[in-house]
């Protein structure tokens, strides 16, 4: 039996890993190209560099939950 051929590309990510929502925005001509200067000095592609513009690096937290919490009783002596 001869050894199996590996696929072409890039292996899967696991589970969770991939990015799956995609978020489209409009800008100016004039913005898109201060995107791009800015994206292209820093040395990163476009989309890391906005979204490390928009979420730095370990702010990406889950979502704050939506429940208020139960009010405390006043501390007293």
């Amino acid at each position: 039996m001869s050894p199996r051929k590996s696929k072409r590309g890039r292996p899967p990510l696991k589970q969770g890993e991939a990015k799956s929502v995609l978020i489209q925005v409009r800008v100016t001509p004039e913005e898109a190209k201060a995107i791009e200067e800015q994206a292209s000095q820093s040395q990163k592609p476009r989309s890391e560099w906005i979204r490390r513009r928009l979420i730095p690096p370990g702010d990406a937290k889950a979502p704050p939950k939506t429940e208020d919490p139960k009010p405390q009783p006043p501390a007293g002596p």
